[in-house]
C-alpha cells in the first residue's frame, strides 16, 4: 500500500514489539514525510501518553496501517 502526505494512520498490535511509542498506543498519528516505500515520517495527533503528542517519529510501512480520520479526543 503506498502511503501520503496528510493520510492519518495508527500503529498495527504487532508494532509493539519494535516500536515503543509509534505502536497501538498511537491512536492518530498524520503522516508528514513520505521517506521511501518502506518509511515514513509521523506526527503525532492522538496517544495513550499525551507527552507523545505533536512528536514526530520515523516509522515502517509494514507497521502501520490506515484509520479514517476523525475527531480528535483532547
Amino acid at each position: 500500500m503506498k502511503f501520503k502526505v496528510g493520510d492519518i494512520v495508527r500503529g498495527k498490535e504487532k508494532s509493539s514489539s519494535r516500536y515503543g511509542i509509534t505502536n497501538e498506543n498511537m491512536y492518530r498519528g498524520r503522516i508528514v514525510k513520505v521517506a521511501d516505500d518502506d518509511y515514513i515520517d509521523i506526527e503525532i495527533l492522538e496517544h495513550k501518553d499525551k507527552e507523545f503528542i505533536g512528536k514526530k517519529y520515523i516509522h515502517s510501512v509494514s507497521y502501520t496501517h490506515l484509520t479514517l480520520p476523525t475527531i480528535l479526543r483532547v
